[in-house]
């Protein structure tokens, strides 16, 4: 993917003078990269299903908005640049089966855990070019349903807890 084109021109957009915008010609082209790999086992006599699908994503030559705020006067200043080093792991098991020997009652259980790897670059000082900063964000999630069959329709419960967290190297 090519850059946008207003973050290519070398002008400096101060229509917002705490909020300062500023090209870069230099941005290379972006390449984003999907992988995954899934299995999945039915069985249509007994009404069990199961899959689990590995994922990595990974991107080549972002853009982030790297950017300096000068803590005296308020101001920030963004510009584009190229970095490497943002990817997504993640990992999915989805599993359902009948509970009882009529297979009226049905469990269903989805989980799913992701460590997103965001890179980008800051500077809490005006006079020190932004350095780069990484963030691990980890996201865990367990969905469980309980579905009940009564003829043509159907009645269930749904229950989901999630457990996210982001965490840094850097102390500011």
């Amino acid at each position: 993917t090519t850059p946008n084109m207003t973050n290519l021109i070398e002008v400096e957009n101060t229509t917002d003078p705490l909020n300062i915008y500023t090209g870069n010609s230099k941005l290379r082209n972006i390449s984003k990269h999907y992988m995954y790999l899934l299995y999945q086992a039915n069985n249509p006599e007994k009404e069990t299903n199961f899959s689990t699908r590995l994922t990595y994503n990974t991107t080549v030559n972002a853009i982030a908005y790297a950017y300096t705020y000068d803590r005296t006067t308020g101001i920030r200043r963004y510009r584009p640049q190229n970095v490497d080093g943002n990817y997504l792991l993640a990992a999915d098991i989805n599993y359902s089966r009948p509970l009882d020997k009529r297979k009226r009652l049905t469990l269903n259980t989805i989980t799913h855990a992701k460590l997103d790897h965001g890179v980008d670059y800051i500077s809490e000082d005006a006079a020190i070019a932004p350095i780069r900063s990484s963030v691990n964000t980890w996201w865990g999630t367990e969905t469980l349903r309980l579905n009940y069959k009564l003829g043509k329709h159907s009645i269930g419960a749904k229950g989901y807890i999630g457990y996210g967290r982001s965490t840094s190297s850097r102390e500011d």
